[in-house]
């Protein structure tokens, strides 16, 4: 195994690491502030921007971030798995992310 796919994939998620959690903070705040403007003031203006934004619903701005980080996750491990032993347990792995990732 070499070392030095693991020090770049190490740093690689340094630098997205703080990123990747503002984005995620930024997409459920969206979908939490969309159900609580419209639970107080239903209007056509919250009545059209619900389904794209709630978490309650499918097919919107939420579910389609949370395939992508699962297909980015599951491309990740794909690349460290080239590098090391491939056991049942990696194929395993690698497989349920992508399987969730395009079921998502």
């Amino acid at each position: 195994m070499d070392q030095y796919d693991w020090r770049v994939w190490t740093r690689v998620l340094q630098i997205v690491k703080r990123p990747l959690w503002v984005s995620v903070a930024c997409i459920s705040l969206l979908g939490l502030g969309s159900e609580l403007l419209h639970h107080a003031a239903p209007s056509s203006v919250t009545d059209g921007a619900l389904p794209k934004l709630s978490l309650s619903f499918e097919g919107n701005l939420p579910t389609w971030f949370a395939s992508s980080l699962l297909l980015l996750r599951a491309g990740g491990r794909c690349d460290c798995a080239r590098s090391c032993t491939v056991t049942p347990r990696v194929v395993v792995g690698v497989g349920g992310d992508v399987y969730l990732g395009f079921a998502g």
